[in-house]
Parts: C-alpha cells; structure tokens; sequence
C-alpha cells in the first residue's frame, strides 16, 4: 500500500496506511527511502506521516538513525529531507541528535529541513545550533533558523550580534531575509530591547550608521521598512510613534500609507 500511495495510489491506500498507525509509517519511511518519488509522491508521504502524527515518531527516528549509519544507502537526499520535514512536533533527545547532524549536511535543502525540524525535537535545547545556522551561506537555512529562534524564545543577544550586520546592510542579504531579522527582533528578550531599537533606528535611518553611509534611506525597501516600524511599535511602544510618523510622513505613496495603517494598529 505504502509504494502504491506513493506511485500515485488512491485515498484508500492512504487510510489504509494511517489505520495501521505505527506500521503504515513504517512502510511509509521504507517505501520512501526505497525509491525515487515525484513531486505529487513526495506531497502525499508527507500529508498521510502528517495525518498519522505521533504515530510516526518511532518509525521517523529509526529511518533517522539509518541515514547517518549507512551513507551510501542513504544517498537520495530528496528522501533525507522527506523525512525530516515529516518530524512529529514532540521533543526528543534521541531524534534530536539525528536531526542536529543534518544541520551540517552538504546539500542545502536538507540543512534547511534539519534547521526547521530542529525546534520541534529540541525545543530550548536548539538555541546553540540555530545561532549556528545563521551562518549558513544559503538564506533559505538562515530564515529557518530565525523563525525557529522566535519558536524557542531564542532572540538574544548573540543573535543580535549576528542579525546587526544583516539589518545594516552591511552583508549582503535578500530584502526578504532583512525585513524577516527586522520582524524577529519583536520577540527580542525584554533586557535587549534598548539595543534592538538602537539596531532598528539605525536600518531605518541609514544616515546615522558608518556602515551605511552610501544606502539612502529612500531607496529601502517597502517590505522591510514596514517590518522594522512595526517591529518597533511592539517593543517600543508609544515612545516610537513619532519616530514612525516622521517617517511616514517623508515616504512616498503607497509607503506613506502602509505605514500610517500599521500607526494606526498600533494606537
């Protein structure tokens, strides 16, 4: 049933495995390593290990473990990266240290995979490898890492050391992985909100940053400007407001307006 669902089966196989419980995810896991699976193959591993839920911790941690004892059998990376995206959201030590070696793996989208699995399995205890994924060369495990440092309430200030360079423009990074460091600081511990808005008003107002001497303020991008307003509404409250509302009142339309609606939530 599990390689019928897989090569483009029916509903039925589908309850049928998740009737099973733990052994539909066993097929599941061995079925999937088995073979290499399309995209529509793929979709409905992961919706019936969803569905099956808790079901599936045991077989996923098994099938963890073989990745890491058996590398050539464990090629497919496609498979490595199915599988932990399928991860049941319960903290485990034994998963956790299966995961937290993949975070490391040479092809991205299962790094980007372990990074996001990591919170799930470790909870708090993930806070030292997510810090280290921020590093990572590609965004797509850099943005990993920061939502699941706001999972963990991991935002610190090591991690605002490593977001500054980020936030400045100082590295280069994608609009969207600067507006997603600017949302992140509204979850920042309460003792390092001084210092995030310090970081905030310096992305905002490049003029008043070494670093960005050469970035005209109206050149920023929309959605990352709206990110660190927002940002600094939530965690600086009414104090900002007239810091906004300067701004709002220089940007050109329709900034202007987006930003005088997130005032306006935030009265």
């Amino acid at each position: 049933a599990a390689r019928a669902l897989l090569a483009g089966g029916s509903a039925g196989e589908e309850r049928m495995l998740v009737a099973a419980g733990r052994h539909g995810a066993e097929a599941l896991c061995r079925a999937r390593v088995g073979a290499t699976v399309d995209a529509v193959g793929r979709s409905r591993f992961l919706t019936c290990m969803r569905e099956l839920g808790e079901a599936a911790l045991p077989a996923v941690s098994e099938a963890l473990d073989a990745a890491l004892d058996d590398a050539t059998r464990w090629g497919l990376a496609a498979a490595l990266e199915d599988l932990l995206r399928a991860a049941p959201e319960v903290e485990d030590e034994h998963r956790a240290r299966a995961v937290s070696s993949m975070c490391t793996h040479a092809n991205d989208r299962v790094r980007h995979a372990a990074v996001a699995a990591l919170p799930k399995v470790h909870g708090e205890l993930a806070k030292p490898m997510l810090r280290n994924a921020l590093r990572d060369d590609e965004e797509s495990v850099c943005r990993a890492a920061i939502d699941g440092l706001r999972r963990v309430g991991g935002i610190d200030v090591l991690v605002l050391h490593r977001l500054e360079p980020i936030l400045s423009g100082e590295e280069d990074a994608s609009d969207e992985l600067r507006a997603l460091a600017a949302a992140a600081l509204a979850d920042v511990e309460p003792g390092q909100r001084a210092a995030a808005l310090a970081m905030l008003h310096r992305a905002l107002d490049p003029s008043t940053s070494l670093v960005s001497l050469f970035v005209k303020a109206e050149e920023a991008n929309p959605m990352f400007v709206e990110a660190i307003c927002t940002t600094m509404l939530v965690i600086g409250g009414s104090k900002e407001r007239r810091r906004v509302s300067k701004h709002a009142a220089r940007s050109q339309q329709p900034l202007r307006q987006r930003l005088e609606a997130i005032l306006g939530r935030h009265s």
